[in-house]
């Protein structure tokens, strides 16, 4: 992956939050940004490169400011990756099948609790598609 060895922390941070914008945006420009693997390890690399750089208390358990932000629940971006779920069939599709091994995967670098994982699968699992994209029709019928 990437060095950022040569990066000022400046630097390191506009681009860990450039990426965090493009994949959680509320209006997103393109919805292969946010899923791409390419972006996801790269966001991860550079906030994992803010947080070794970060100064230790020494004996401190405690979990560090980074640590503490990147814990999914509560997060804003929530209703953002509901949203994006809901309108990507394919992307939804690899959750049901996939589950809780991609949806973690789809989401680092944030750290999901098993129930945080279940609650988007159910979610997932309960958007229902319908084969002529016709939400207004009467004469639907769920997708299988």
């Amino acid at each position: 992956m990437t060095s950022f060895a040569g990066w000022s922390a400046a630097e390191l941070t506009a681009l860990a939050k450039a990426l965090h914008e493009a994949r959680f945006a509320h209006e997103p420009n393109d919805s292969l940004v946010w899923q791409s693997p390419t972006v996801i390890d790269l966001h991860v690399a550079a906030l994992q490169e803010l947080e070794r750089r970060r100064p230790r208390r020494p004996g401190s358990g405690a979990p560090s400011n980074g640590e503490r932000w990147l814990r999914w629940r509560g997060r804003p971006e929530q209703e953002v990756v509901v949203r994006n779920l809901a309108r990507d069939p394919e992307l939804l599709q690899r959750c049901r099948d996939e589950g809780a091994p991609f949806v973690r995967a789809l989401l680092r670098p944030f750290i999901l609790e098993d129930a945080d994982v279940d609650a988007i699968l159910s979610q997932a699992r309960a958007t229902d598609r319908w084969p002529d994209g016709d939400a207004d029709s009467d004469e639907r019928t769920p997708a299988p």
